[in-house]
């Protein structure tokens, strides 16, 4: 289904808790063979989008952060489903 998405580069698109549940099984396991810092910096942009609330304002230090971790670790997952 991965390779799928980078084809045809969906804006949107329905599916069910079992395959978003495998396609993070398979992030996380990318993200544990990381060494050093990369892993580090994956696990922390985790817990943020964990932390992630789009009806409230968590404050400037937070969106500072979501900011740094869209551009060295969300974008890359983006570019897997296929979002542009």
């Amino acid at each position: 289904m991965a390779q799928n998405l980078k084809e045809v580069k969906p804006m949107v698109f329905t599916t069910v808790h079992a395959c978003l549940r495998k396609y993070m099984k398979r992030i996380v396991g990318a993200g544990m063979e990381l060494k050093g810092i990369k892993k580090a910096l994956f696990f922390w942009a985790l817990q943020l989008g964990k932390k992630y609330d789009n009806a409230i304002d968590q404050g400037v230090w937070y969106n500072y952060s979501l900011a740094i971790a869209n551009k060295i670790i969300f974008n890359k997952l983006e570019g897997s489903l296929g979002a542009m």
